[in-house]
Parts: C-alpha cells; structure tokens; sequence
C-alpha cells in the first residue's frame, strides 16, 4: 500500500517542527479545527505533529503491519485536507481522529483480509495490552511498586473488549458515548456497563 504524494513541499512541512505550537496549545480543540477549515496551514502542522505518535500507537492495536498503519495515517491527513469544509465544527480533535483512522483500517482489512469480519472486527489478542507499570498510572497514581505490578497483571487478564473500553475510558479520557461510537457499541449503556464490568474483574484479581 504505496501513497502517492502529489504535494511533496507539504510532506516537507508534516515532517518539521512546528515551531507554532505554544501558540495552538494554548487553543481550544474547535479554535484550532476553525483555522484548519478555513486553510491554516500551520494549524493542521499543529494536528498531524501532535497526534501522529498517538494515531500511530491506536493503530498498531489493530494490525501488527506498520506501514499499513503509516500509510493509513498519511492517506487520512491527505485526505482532511483535500476535503475540509469551512463549517466543519469539532469540538474533540483526537477522538474525530481515532474513529477516521479505525474506519481507515477496518476498510482496508475487510477488503484484503475478509476472514477477520465473519462476526466483525476481530481485534488480535495482543490488542490493547499493558507492558509496562508505567501504563496503569492512568488507573491511580499513589501505587507502590509491587501494587502496580499486580494491577498490571490483572489488567492484561481482561479480555480484549474489556482492556480497549479500559484504555479508551481511563487512558485517552474518552467518554462513554465516545467508547461507544469507537466500539461500535448501540449506546452509552453499554459501554458504561463494558467498563463496569471490566472495573470488577480487575477487583477479583487485584
């Protein structure tokens, strides 16, 4: 999966700093959206260099075929930006993002590897695992050594749903109905219930 840059200044520009960054730090998520609409360059600089590291690591939950995910990733900024719309109105950036990327990667693999949508998305075992003590700070930051490392075992012991809606939930700071629209989930309930149930088999094994 090859992409084919018709604009070479701007993957130039994707790859430098943003020198600009205080300056869009200190906007909110729709300001900034608001200047990308309306042609700022230095506005989607901004985005595409803040969460390309994080769409990256989003993606790599869904297929361990790296440059798939970059090319995903690229061919998505490309496409925003071909596509943008002065009223376009979004108030949370990263989440708009994650479900574009998700969307991105389902249709690729759905077309080249149909076997993984029989009864949907099947995401691979590894999905959304915690590695390290670091990770679970998300969950409380007043643990102990030996406490996060048990935590950190329970953890991995959620099934794959449980250890997404967790990371969505507590990681990312998503809320309910966004790890619904992620999860593909009918409603909020049920992704309120899919965390629920995860808070308790982690109190069962922690």
């Amino acid at each position: 999966m090859q992409l084919n840059y018709q604009n070479q200044s701007l993957n130039e520009k994707l790859k430098s700093k943003n020198e600009d960054s205080a300056h869009f730090d200190a906007m909110s998520d729709r300001e900034i959206w608001t200047l990308f609409c309306k042609g700022d360059e230095d506005a989607f600089i901004y985005v595409y260099n803040k969460y390309f590291s994080l769409l990256f690591g989003f993606g790599c939950q869904f297929t361990k075929d790296k440059e798939l995910v970059k090319d995903c990733i690229q061919e998505m900024f490309i496409y925003m930006r071909q596509k943008r719309r002065k009223n376009t109105q979004i108030d949370a950036i990263k989440f708009y993002l994650f479900v574009s990327l998700r969307n991105r990667i389902t249709k690729y693999l759905k077309k080249n590897k149909p076997f993984s949508f029989i009864r949907g998305l099947q995401l691979p075992e590894y999905a959304f695992g915690f590695e390290t003590a670091h990770e679970i700070q998300i969950i409380n930051r007043q643990l102990d050594e030996e406490q996060s490392k048990k935590l950190l075992n329970a953890l991995n012991k959620l099934t794959v749903k449980q250890r997404e809606a967790v990371t969505y939930f507590f990681y990312d700071g998503l809320s309910y109905e966004q790890v619904a629209v992620l999860m593909n989930l009918k409603a909020a309930k049920y992704a309120r219930k899919l965390i629920y149930r995860s808070l308790n088999s982690l109190r069962e094994h922690f």
